[in-house]
């Protein structure tokens, strides 16, 4: 119980969605005999130890009015909401796809065989975790922590079956079929060919219209997302650095460089350090904590996947915008980027400026 504890609180510091898992072993304790626990005061010592680890990120989230559900929100209006419950499923399999009959049979195992039904609460979490997720539209992924232990059963459940006068065999079949699904998945498992040989690659054996080239934004692209999210980030930060270091040093004293999201703000901060950029600034997500209370450039080198509206409201304010550079590995999830450069602010931008940071702190309630 205080392994679990402890397991639980580290957990919750590392994910958040570790709270669905937490809610599901509460109902599976309900539904099984294990509910016994709710009697045994270790278990609510072994729960206050993963409180206590977890505590100071609580409180802070406290204090800041809760950054994650802010987070959440725009993770759904943007991202979550295009996900479908059938897409979830079948993606539970592809995630698993070499050794998915060994987690079906581990659900077979603690529910169906005599030996395994007192671990039954385990089976009954990982629908109790499946069920959440759809509800709430989760990445398949999310439930991907539950597979490890349903495997462990399924592996004794086929151990068991192999040794059997009637099915000695089911392990070469299993170690068989394992081996050829894995080869035939390699190609959307492991990047093993440069960007350019798997697009090819995909085109050549006309797997280029397959579900897995599918992105979150419902259409097909030449590798899968998380390919291309591996790609051009350090091609952009070092443009960017090369860009900013160009600048007279009168120039780069006033210079703020801006990601436009925390993808574009991390690869910067990361790769930057390398390269001496300065501080990077974002008001995305975490980065708002970080922003100046005072904006006092003259010169902003911002970093976006797309180009400011005509009309917008901060951007408008600026004299001189050019498009100094952009991501050109086609292969990027970041591919087009643009690197710009705007100059002579109107006095509107300061107190726009200002006022933006006020506003996105205040919802964290940050002094």
């Amino acid at each position: 119980l205080y392994y679990l504890g402890i397991g639980l609180g580290l957990g919750m510091l590392g994910k958040y969605t570790t709270l669905f898992y937490i809610f599901s072993l509460v109902v599976a304790m309900l539904l099984s005999k294990q509910r016994r626990l709710f009697l045994n005061k270790n278990f609510y010592l072994a729960m206050l130890v993963g409180i206590v680890i977890c505590l100071p990120n609580f409180l802070w989230q406290y204090r800041h009015h809760f950054p994650v559900m802010h987070h959440m929100d725009l993770l759904t209006s943007r991202l979550l909401k295009l996900n479908t419950g059938k897409d979830f499923i079948i993606n539970q399999f592809l995630m698993t796809l070499p050794s998915f009959f060994v987690w079906l049979g581990g659900l077979w195992f603690l529910f169906a065989n005599p030996a395994g039904r007192k671990y039954r609460l385990l089976g009954i979490m990982y629908f109790g975790i499946i069920g959440i997720l759809l509800y709430f539209n989760g990445k398949a992924y999310y439930a991907s922590a539950i597979y490890p232990t349903l495997m462990a059963f399924g592996g004794v459940w086929f151990s068991q079956l192999s040794f059997t006068k009637w099915f000695g065999w089911v392990k070469w079949i299993a170690l068989t079929g394992m081996f050829v699904i894995t080869l035939l998945t390699l190609p959307f498992a492991l990047p093993f060919l440069s960007p350019q040989k798997l697009a090819a690659f995909y085109r050549v054996s006309q797997m280029d219209k397959s579900p897995v080239l599918s992105w979150e934004d419902q259409k097909q692209h030449a590798l899968p997302q998380d390919f291309a999210d591996m790609l051009g980030w350090k091609e952009m930060a070092f443009k960017t650095a090369k860009i900013y270091h160009a600048l007279p040093d009168s120039v780069k004293k006033e210079t703020m460089v801006y990601g436009d999201n925390y993808g574009e703000a991390g690869a910067l901060s990361f790769y930057g350090k390398k390269w001496g950029l300065p501080e990077i600034y974002s008001d995305n997500a975490s980065y708002v904590f970080w922003l100046p209370e005072k904006f006092t450039y003259k010169y902003f080198l911002f970093v976006c996947a797309q180009l400011p509206e005509s009309d917008d409201a901060f951007f408008s304010h600026w004299g001189k915008a050019v498009i100094k550079d952009s991501v050109t590995q086609k292969y990027a999830r970041e591919f087009g980027a643009k690197i710009m450069l705007y100059s002579n602010p109107d006095d509107s931008v300061r107190i726009i400026a200002e006022e933006h940071i006020r506003d996105s702190r205040k919802q964290f309630n940050f002094h």
